[in-house]
């Protein structure tokens, strides 16, 4: 585990400094390959001076090949070597260049089909709302019926005004009597889900599960960098909680504090703070009700001011 640790942590580093760190050995390698050839020259010049007057003579010459072979020839040798080591260096900062260059392109081509995936996917969610229909059985005449967004508001008004038992009595005279009243108002939202709404909100909450799960796993949206990452990732979740009603919003509340979505939604509505600026003073009991999102390690509800 250490060994990881330490390997990603040299990645880090090498992709942050590695750049800067190959510039400038590439430039004390040509400073190396410079010095080396100045300096050899210099002794080629000095030995060729000491001989004088004695080029002719083959011993004095062989005196200075020897002389030259071991201080002109050295240095030379190690200019060489530096001019190779510059041509392997220029060459891998070509290769490292494309390999961004690859990345980049592979990156945005990734984050292309990511966000048109996203979009296509807000959009059908978007095209879901707004297929709903709601019909009030006590009315007639054009109003009705009530579509889009505009069902989630009166389903609320009919959650909240009414206790949802389990069971209904009626009396002689007509009245109705609720037994099995829910204690608590996550209660009575799941009585009020399966008794009433359970085909409208299942699909509902599934698509809008899915398409918040989608940004949170997706793979373009990784980075190195972990508040990078989450930033980039609740930009995209910022535009979905954009589209969400005061009414959605409510019921979105209830239904990741009850079984319903606590262990599978809730920590995404959490995480990106889909409920971060939603009039709480909506709720059945806004006080109570926040404890239900209240973790054993939370200090304080997870909610907007």
């Amino acid at each position: 585990m250490d060994d990881e640790l330490n390997l990603e942590e040299l990645k880090k580093f090498w992709d942050a400094k590695g750049e800067k760190i190959t510039i400038v050995i590439l430039f004390l390698a040509a400073i190396g390959s410079v010095v080396c050839i100045v300096l050899g020259i210099s002794k080629w010049v000095e030995g060729a001076e000491a001989l004088g007057n004695n080029a002719g003579k083959l011993n004095e010459m062989a005196s200075l090949g020897s002389y030259l072979q071991g201080s002109t020839g050295s240095l030379w040798a190690l200019a060489g070597f530096f001019v190779v080591f510059l041509a392997f260096l220029i060459q891998a900062i070509q290769f490292s260049e494309q390999r961004k260059q690859f990345k980049i392109q592979t990156d945005s081509i990734a984050r292309q089909n990511f966000e048109s995936s996203f979009f296509q996917m807000l959009n059908l969610h978007n095209q879901l709302v707004l297929s709903m229909t709601d019909v009030d059985p006590n009315k007639a005449g054009a109003d009705v019926a009530a579509t889009g967004r505009e069902c989630f508001k009166r389903w609320y008004r009919e959650f909240k005004n009414n206790p949802w038992g389990i069971k209904v009595i009626r009396d002689m005279d007509g009245t109705e009597t609720y037994e099995n009243i829910p204690k608590t108002s996550v209660e009575r939202y799941l009585a009020f889900y399966y008794l009433v709404h359970q085909a409208e909100f299942g699909h509902y909450f599934r698509n809008l599960y899915h398409l918040v799960k989608f940004v949170n796993e997706a793979e373009a949206l990784k980075n190195v960098d972990p508040e990078k990452e989450y930033l980039g990732r609740r930009r995209y979740t910022s535009l979905v909680r954009a589209t969400l009603s005061q009414y959605e919003l409510l019921f979105l509340f209830y239904n990741c504090a009850s079984s319903l979505g606590s262990e599978q939604f809730k920590p995404l509505v959490k995480k990106y703070e889909l409920l971060e600026n939603f009039n709480d003073a909506d709720l059945l009991e806004p006080e109570e009700d926040w404890e239900f999102y209240n973790d054993e390690n939370d200090n304080k509800p997870e909610h907007g001011a």
